[in-house]
Formats: structure tokens, sequence, C-alpha cells
């Protein structure tokens, strides 16, 4: 009889410590993916970011631009007003 029983705790705690292995290796694989993920939407975040620079730099530059232009038309305006006292 004792045999028999040696052989069914045997039994299970081969199937615990499959089902631990199992555990851990799901635990692993949920971890990893959730890292993944995680990694992915910082990455397009980041794209997120990099594109509205870009564009705040260029609506920057053409500011600049039309301010310059601006700047030169006060200055012709000026220089008419000057000549005509």
């Amino acid at each position: 009889m004792s045999g028999s029983n040696t052989i069914t705790w045997t039994s299970a705690f081969v199937v615990i410590g499959l089902l631990a292995l199992v555990a851990v290796v799901l635990v692993v694989v949920i971890h990893q993916g959730a890292l993944t993920w995680r990694a992915r939407v910082s990455a397009a975040r980041d794209d997120e970011y990099r594109g509205l620079a870009a564009r705040a730099t260029r609506t920057q530059e053409q500011m600049a631009t039309e301010l310059a232009q601006l700047r030169a038309r006060v200055e012709s305006i000026e220089t008419l007003l000057r000549a005509v006292d």
C-alpha cells in the first residue's frame, strides 16, 4: 500500500512542478508582451512629438519670413512718409 502512495505523491509533485513551470512561463510571456506593447506605444508617441516639432519649426520659419516681409514693408512706408514730409 505504501508503494502506491509514493507513486501518487511523486506524480502529484511532478504535476505541481509542471503547473508551476507553465505558470512561470506564462507570466514571463505576458510580461514581455506588455513590455513590447509599451515600447510600441512609446515609439508612436515619440513619432507624434517629432512630427509636432517639425510642424512647429516650419510654422516658426514661415512666421519669421512673414515678419521680415512686414518689416520691409513698414520701412518702405516710413521712407515714403518721410519723403512726403
